[in-house]
């Protein structure tokens, strides 16, 4: 297992080891691509299956497929229903179904072209086809560029909570081309920030100050900026998943804030807050159990909550969410170890924390850290 990192700048590469082989992840601020296509992706004459979301298609289909087809690839593009609405069993069965009906075999890639959900479905997808073709993802958010695109994690949700199903497939080839995020609304490079501010908070302080700089509205504003930017984000990620490839111990510090998040997330349906949203107000509920708890220290819940505002996310839970409702919703989480739920807070910057916790224990230390947070 390891990581080789190439270069910053316009154009930056580095490849990540995994169990099935190394990938390389390519970060580039401009359009004009990539050539370096791993040859076994050009089987079946060059046929690949596109996945993207209706948004995505919209704004930059006609570029992504003009692009594809001039390295030689044929693409079919199948879409989904944008948002994390679509990450359901019967999108996966019926992309499957499709698949075959354009006669997809063992050796046909398939693209992943969007944000993160788009990732998690078409990642589940390849890994099940035929029992498994190559994946290739080519993010268009900044939070699948800083975060979901590398790793090899899959998935879509049940009614009992977020990506319960879903399977480790690492990719054969990552794409991020900063460019792509010109449309996207400040809300979404908002939530890209969150996550992108999370590993200031679990490995790279310095990255706590440059998550200030990259603003909302016009995040291509200084393209070099931007692409080094995620390559630094997208690195730190690398880093943790080449040591820790299956999350069985090192790689669950990356959940820091998602605990907490994925239980709002679930209580509010996937519909009237973000993936980034939620993980932001998860990480400040997390630092104030760590503060209450005594692991992390005070003031910390308040830093992180002063800046995840000025980029302008929320960082309170929202009304009408009780301390047991939110105990319940993470009762279903994959990092539950027996009755205990795991907590990821941190001790200072750029030092993560593991703590596991009784439903009992996590209820009576988050009614605490809540009454900490509003009085503070």
């Amino acid at each position: 297992m390891g990581t080789d990192f190439q270069g910053k700048g316009t154009m930056s590469r580095f490849v990540v080891s995994a169990s099935t082989g190394s990938y390389p992840v390519f970060v580039q601020s401009d359009v004009p691509g990539i050539k370096e296509i791993p040859e076994h992706l050009f089987a079946n004459d060059g046929r690949i299956i596109l996945i993207t979301d209706e948004r995505v298609a919209g704004f930059h289909g006609a570029t992504i497929e003009k692009h594809l087809v001039g390295l030689g690839f044929h693409p079919v593009v199948l879409t989904v229903p944008a948002g994390e609405r679509a990450k359901k069993p019967n999108t996966v069965i019926r992309l499957c179904r499709e698949m075959l009906q354009h006669g997809a075999q063992r050796g046909t890639p398939v693209c992943g072209f969007g944000g993160g959900v788009v990732g998690d479905i078409a990642g589940f997808v390849a890994s099940i086809y035929m029992r498994g073709v190559p994946l290739l993802h080519i993010p268009t958010t900044l939070l699948a560029q800083v975060d979901s695109s590398v790793g090899g994690k899959t998935g879509v949700d049940l009614p009992e909570g977020k990506n319960l199903i879903g399977t480790f497939w690492a990719p054969s080839f990552v794409w991020s081309c900063t460019s792509f995020l010109s449309s996207l609304p400040a809300r979404r490079v908002r939530e890209g920030l969150s996550e992108a501010l999370k590993y200031g908070y679990i490995a790279r302080p310095d990255l706590l100050d440059r998550c200030l700089q990259i603003p909302p509205r016009s995040p291509n504003e200084d393209p070099d900026r931007l692409s080094n930017f995620v390559f630094d984000c997208i690195s730190v990620k690398a880093d943790v998943v080449t040591k820790d490839e299956h999350e069985k111990g090192l790689r669950e510090i990356l959940n820091f804030g998602h605990t907490i998040g994925h239980g709002i997330e679930r209580i509010m349906g996937y519909r009237k807050i973000t993936h980034g949203e939620a993980v932001a107000i998860g990480m400040v509920a997390e630092l104030a159990l760590g503060e209450v708890l005594g692991v992390s220290p005070k003031g910390i819940a308040q830093d992180a909550s002063e800046r995840l505002s000025r980029i302008g996310l929320p960082t309170m839970i929202p009304s009408g969410i009780d301390a047991q409702t939110l105990v319940e919703a993470v009762s279903h989480d994959k990092k539950n170890v027996g009755k205990k739920r795991t907590i990821i807070t941190i001790s200072t910057p750029g030092t993560p924390e593991r703590i596991q916790l009784t439903d009992r224990e996590l209820l009576k230390n988050l009614n605490l850290a809540q009454c900490a947070v509003i009085n503070r």
